[in-house]
């Protein structure tokens, strides 16, 4: 392979970019009809260039151009709120530069549920940090560390950094940075819904998700509590107050038909992977158990309504061994798995009521 601008670092004016971005496209198109490109995971001298390239007309075009729809060629479907919001060409799909590799859609929702799994043991440490930092809470610390978190999102959404973060050379990532903003930008706006979340990029994928989803959220719930004066103490005593004043209780009895429970729980077992036995300990699927509860509820199947998350969340552990669910998972429902049960647990609920 003939190499050029080896000496290039940086690349600052129009004529260099044009003479660069020849030379990529050059070495791109002979790769692929090459076959050095089949294998997105491929490390080859072709791969390394590519990646030292794309960096350099990357950051160039961050920095001089004005953002513009990334190059169209060959299709990769991805939800509609991220095309929207990096202004793709088309409607429901969004279109990269050189090949685009394609992911079954059921792996990229598995690998994704799993991130989000993970991030709930890195939202938990961001509590515990929070709370020993300010051992005496008030209003104006949520306000200060949501603060801190709204300017990083702000900084984020940009639109030069929504074009960084979304561009590809066959597959790969043209910044290969592990960039917090950019990870942000790729779970908020469903990237990894249809595409798969890198090996590389995981660890921090789960720690992005747990401090500016799940950590974001619980910092805007809890400052509207203590602003509307709910939950005068600390903090700590905010995280368990409902659980202290509603202890949780069987579903017999907060049932308005107990007869029905049995009824109600053997949906549970007879999903196409059944999520409890028939003691009713955890199997799988966390997200079903939420979009259960959720239609249990919806239905009018209880006696006593739930103000909070954390009862709900505090309910189901109470009726389900080792189902050890966060309140965090009902503020961010597993869309696969609304897709999977809500519509087959709606209309059996429903029937049952007849």
């Amino acid at each position: 392979m003939k190499k050029q601008f080896e000496k290039l670092t940086e690349i600052t004016d129009l004529e260099t970019y044009n003479k660069v971005m020849a030379y990529l496209d050059e070495t791109e198109r002979y790769a692929t009809q090459n076959g050095y490109l089949i294998n997105p995971e491929a490390d080859n001298e072709y791969t390394r260039e590519l990646g030292r390239i794309g960096t350099m007309t990357a950051d160039y075009e961050s920095i001089y151009m004005e953002f513009k729809h990334l190059k169209v060629e060959n299709p990769l479907f991805i939800s509609e709120v991220f095309v929207r919001h990096i202004n793709a060409p088309q409607k429901g799909r969004i279109i990269f530069s050189g090949e685009a590799f394609e992911s079954d859609e059921s792996e990229c929702l598995q690998g994704l549920e799993a991130c989000k799994s993970e991030a709930e043991y890195f939202f938990e440490r961001l509590k515990q940090d929070f709370v020993k930092t300010y051992p005496n809470l008030s209003s104006v610390h949520y306000k200060d560390e949501l603060t801190f978190i709204n300017d990083f999102i702000s900084q984020a959404e940009t639109p030069h950094k929504r074009k960084a973060a979304f561009t590809l050379i066959n597959g790969t990532w043209i910044n290969e940075t592990k960039n917090e903003e950019f990870e942000y930008l790729r779970l908020k706006y469903g990237y990894y819904e249809t595409y798969l979340i890198p090996g590389a990029f995981n660890a921090i994928s789960r720690e992005v998700y747990a401090k500016y989803f799940l950590f974001k959220d619980w910092l805007e719930n809890e400052l509207q509590s203590n602003e509307s004066g709910t939950n005068p103490q600390c903090l700590e005593a905010k995280v368990n107050t409902e659980e202290k004043l509603h202890t949780p209780k069987a579903f017999a009895e907060i049932m308005h038909l107990p007869e029905l429970l049995n009824d109600c729980l053997q949906l549970l077992r007879e999903t196409d992977k059944p999520c409890i036995n028939e003691k009713n300990r955890f199997i799988r699927n966390k997200g079903a158990f939420v979009v259960w509860f959720n239609t249990m509820e919806a239905k009018g199947m209880f006696n006593c309504r739930f103000s909070k998350d954390v009862t709900r969340a505090a309910t189901l552990n109470h009726n389900f061994t080792d189902l050890n669910i966060s309140e965090s998972i009902f503020r961010q429902p597993n869309k696969r798995a609304k897709d999977n049960f809500q519509r087959d647990f709606e209309h059996s609920i429903s029937a049952l009521k007849l």
